[in-house]
């Protein structure tokens, strides 16, 4: 499908190209958040530090009212603590990972004036900054009628024929989604326009890695004053890592075998990252967060018995399938909540057919974070929803996940939590995935969780 936009007058153009500071073979992160003055001269602009410009997100809760689940979840913990009343200020941490290698640059900031980047992007083109994880997100303001967006779109490991999608916003209201199958394809982003005044407008990335990465090539305002000051950074941090369960894949998808929503599995246009428990739990506890998930990895073995590219090495990454590694740089953006939901994929078959070496492999990627993160922030293991009884796995995940528990140092903030066993009438996603009224249930469990343990 082609997209176009309406002629439009008196464009201002954001040309990030004449705005950023190129970043040179080193690698090195950029974390700063870049805005331009306040009254909209676009070619006035100051720079200052992340810290400088958080300040709290006032984002209310998407699940506080989702039912879908009677029975108690139920968590264990490192420290046998039920809280310490206190949230990680994100920047004590900073310095324990290093992993700056591979050939991109990543930026967790601003990558222009005026723009606000959330996720992992990739700035070895510091013009045209990268992105591939699902739920990255690129935001700005400004003063206008009309606002367009550039993109191009990268086939991932699904293949040539399929296109990424994104949620649009304007004013905070999500619009029709978008499909982005080419290159430099403009969007518009505001079809008839929008009142003369400020606005804010957002791009999501919907899909997965494996649809593809998308390239962000810039927005075009026309009608006003243009680009003004970035919206303002949330003060609080979550990471969260996962395979396809807590990401929206399928969300929207009207039933496992619907002809409609899920012919040939789950094209990716039923997917969405912004009906998952990664972004209502962001949501609810008023954080930003980085939505690391990949369908299909596991943490000792893949659903397809391969042992190579487990999440314990993709997460890593900036871009999950470029060549070479993208790798993303540890200490550029550090997380005071960390929430992990691995396991099914190594159990796809049962719980007799799972790798003999799955709690080692845990462990050491419990320790990989640590080390990559610092003692700072809180590390909640799930035992995610979907992980059933009848066929031994929910339990032998649970056994798995409470030995690597115990055997991190005392009073470390890292803990089990499971979530009560879904039903078969929430998984009417693709592939037999979650619905939006569960994954909101399933938020507010975590939401609670996370508060009592953090204080927030």
């Amino acid at each position: 499908m082609s997209r176009s936009r309406s002629p439009l007058l008196s464009a201002v153009p954001v040309a990030l190209a004449s705005v950023l500071v190129a970043l040179g073979a080193s690698s090195a992160a950029c974390s700063s958040s870049s805005a331009v003055a306040p009254d909209g001269d676009a070619g006035t602009s100051t720079t200052t530090g992340e810290d400088g410009s958080a300040s709290a997100s006032s984002a209310s809760s998407s699940s506080g009212g989702a039912s879908g689940s009677s029975s108690a979840s139920s968590s264990t913990s490192s420290s046998g603590a039920s809280g310490d009343g206190g949230a990680s200020s994100g920047d004590d941490a900073g310095d324990a990972g290093g992993d700056a290698g591979g050939s991109g640059a990543e930026d967790a900031g601003a990558v222009g004036p005026g723009i606000l980047t959330i996720g992992r992007f990739d700035t070895t083109d510091p013009a045209m900054p990268s992105f591939a994880w699902p739920g990255s997100r690129v935001l700005a303001r400004f003063d206008g009628t009309n606002a367009s967006v550039q993109l191009t779109h990268t086939a991932g490991s699904e293949g040539a024929g399929v296109a990424s999608w994104i949620n649009v916003l304007v004013d905070g209201v999500p619009q029709a989604p978008r499909q982005v199958a080419g290159a430099a394809e403009v969007i518009d982003l505001t079809p008839g326009g929008v009142a003369a005044g400020i606005h804010t407008v957002e791009i999501e990335k919907r899909t997965e890695a494996n649809v593809g990465t998308l390239r962000f090539e810039g927005f075009t305002f026309a009608g006003g004053a243009g680009l003004l000051a970035p919206p303002a950074r949330a003060a609080r941090r979550i990471e969260l890592i996962s395979e396809s369960t807590i990401d929206g894949f399928g969300v929207e998808g009207n039933g496992p075998n619907d002809p409609a929503t899920c012919a040939g599995g789950a094209p990716p246009q039923y997917n969405d990252a912004r009906k998952s428990l990664a972004f209502y739990t962001a949501d609810a506890l008023s954080a930003e967060h980085h939505l690391i998930a990949f369908s299909g990895k596991g943490v000792a073995r893949n659903n397809d018995g391969s042992a190579a590219n487990t999440m314990a090495s993709l997460w890593t990454r900036t871009l999950p399938e470029a060549v070479p590694p993208s790798n993303w740089v540890f200490g550029s953006w550090t997380p005071d909540v960390i929430v992990v939901s691995l396991g099914g994929a190594d159990y796809v078959t049962g719980a007799n057919s799972g790798p003999a070496n799955f709690q080692v492999a845990y462990a050491s990627f419990v320790a990989d974070l640590r080390a990559k993160y610092g003692a700072s922030p809180y590390v909640f293991l799930l035992v995610w929803s979907q992980l059933k009884d009848y066929n031994g796995v929910r339990a032998v995940v649970r056994t798995a996940i409470d030995e690597v528990v115990a055997g991190r140092p005392a009073g470390e903030r890292t803990y089990r939590f499971q979530l009560p066993e879904a039903a078969p009438a929430v998984e009417t996603g693709c592939y037999y995935h979650a619905n939006d009224a569960h994954h909101q249930a399933m938020a507010a469990l975590l939401t609670t969780e996370i508060k009592a343990k953090t204080g927030w």
